[in-house]
């Protein structure tokens, strides 16, 4: 379940999204620079989610997306700050130059590291649920690698009772 109210630092963030899309199966919010991260642990520059159905044309996907964020399998993307993604359903891969190409099977998070080119997409015959928030790296790469999570180790898979994952 994505709360669109995330509160961070005890306030609510300031109204500075500069592109939001919302359908059934997609949601993101994008934020200005301008405000983030003042008084706040750690700047949040994006959230969202998407429903990916099996058989569906990913790069369809990526026109929903402002065009510093979008990539290509060919090409991938470089990106300033952290992402975390994690994967609720269904089953994909990851690649990085850091961890190679790996796996994501559902009820994982990989953390996508500034500076990393990258590429991840669901299986064609599964597609995939992700949720993902982009934030501002500086506060969480120590506690990240402190953790044992690097650039070359990205990938966490949690396993839990059957039913908790859908808990809400």
């Amino acid at each position: 379940v994505i709360r669109t109210n995330l509160r961070i630092g005890g306030s609510n963030p300031p109204p500075s999204a500069i592109f939001l899309m919302s359908a059934g199966d997609f949601y993101s919010k994008y934020y200005t620079e301008d405000g983030q991260a003042k008084g706040r642990p750690f700047a949040v520059w994006s959230l969202g989610y998407n429903r990916c159905a099996a058989k569906s044309d990913y790069s369809g996907f990526q026109h929903r997306h402002p065009a510093d964020r979008r990539f290509s399998e060919r090409t991938g993307r470089t990106l300033k700050s952290l992402v975390l993604v994690f994967i609720s359903g269904g089953h994909g891969r990851f690649r990085s130059k850091p961890s190679g190409e790996m796996p994501v099977p559902a009820n994982s998070v990989f953390f996508v590291f500034p500076g990393v080119n990258h590429f991840y997409r669901y299986d064609e015959e599964t597609g995939w649920d992700e949720q993902w928030l982009e934030i501002d790296s500086t506060a969480v790469l120590p506690l990240l690698e402190e953790a044992g999570v690097r650039a070359d180790s990205p990938l966490r898979t949690f396993s839990a009772l059957p039913g908790l994952a859908s808990v809400s």
